[in-house]
């Protein structure tokens, strides 16, 4: 826990951890490791940046997690990166003071639910449904599929086949209402 960071913009957002710690406590705790090797992986990469086929302009998407919660993204031509915002201002590393950029943005549309008087959800993200990617300044319809808790997410293009990406870092924002996301040039 970062308690400076806890007071300055809530405990749940002030959790760090990292792969080597989560794979130190999984072998020092007893619990069994739940890599599966049969797992095929999440995405297709292409070999060579690529611009996806669509009509799509996407050069300013804007997420409304919440009438407070405005995440968006600005697409850098020269750059071919998404710079992202949290209500108009720049998401800043705090480790390196960077601005937080990313190559693809996958918008995953799941249906939720508030539970209780504090707003708390509950997040369905066993089924299937819709989405976009966004990258390169494109946006292409995609969809995804979650058989159970314990399998991952598969993702696949408008044509059933399996998701291809740019290599980069890649922002997947699980989001209740894919309509109220703005994609505009």
């Amino acid at each position: 826990r970062d308690y400076e960071r806890a007071n300055r913009i809530g405990l749940e957002h002030s959790s760090y951890t990292s792969s080597e710690k989560i794979q130190n406590a999984i072998l020092n705790s007893g619990i069994n490791d739940l890599k599966n090797d049969s797992f095929d992986p999440m995405f297709r990469f292409y070999e060579k940046d690529y611009d996806i086929e669509s009509d799509m302009i996407a050069e300013n998407i804007i997420v409304p997690f919440s009438d407070y919660q405005v995440s968006s993204f600005i697409f850098n031509p020269d750059k071919k990166v998404y710079y992202r915002f949290q209500s108009d201002e720049p998401h800043v590393d705090e480790e390196n003071n960077e601005h937080l950029s990313v190559k693809n943005i996958i918008i995953q549309d799941v249906d939720m639910r508030v539970i209780d008087s504090e707003g708390r959800r509950d997040v369905d993200l066993v089924g299937e449904g819709r989405g976009y990617l966004i990258t390169n300044g494109k946006c292409q319809n995609i969809r995804w599929k979650k058989d159970s808790h314990f399998s991952p997410t598969e993702w696949y293009d408008e044509y059933g086949e399996m998701l291809a990406i740019n290599r980069g870092k890649t922002w997947i924002c699980v989001f209740q209402n894919i309509d109220n996301v703005m994609v505009s040039k």
